[in-house]
């Protein structure tokens, strides 16, 4: 029996010492920005007009997650700002690749770029 409440205790300090670990790492987390998505940092680039800061932000994303579609999109919208339409073209093919789901919105980019139609609206 006293055995038993030996382990039980072991237990729960083992049990206490994890919680511990783990509310320390999802505080460290929550202070260094783990997993923390760049969107709304993108939208507030482009909300106020830094355009060319936008581009540096999504080309450097896109450098370590080529795929990252909030990145694709972001991208495109500051190229084509800043009216730099062919370079533009290359990454909307890219976000119709990455996302099957925006080939209607990648293909309105392209006929807005094209001259076929206004700029679509987001």
């Amino acid at each position: 029996m006293e055995a038993d409440i030996a382990q039980i205790k072991t237990l729960l300090w083992v049990i206490i010492g994890l919680m511990a670990v783990f509310v320390s790492l999802n505080v460290l987390c929550n202070i260094v920005g783990c997993g923390k998505r760049n969107k709304d940092d993108f939208i507030d680039l482009l909300d106020r007009g830094q355009i060319d800061d936008l581009i540096r932000k999504t080309r450097a994303r896109l450098k370590t997650h080529p795929r990252d579609v909030n990145a694709l999109y972001f991208n495109i919208e500051a190229l084509i700002a800043s009216d730099r339409m062919d370079e533009a073209r290359v990454v909307i093919k890219r976000l119709s690749e990455a996302d099957p789901t925006m080939s209607k919105t990648c293909r309105e980019w392209l006929d807005a770029i094209d001259g076929n139609t206004d700029k679509p609206a987001n």
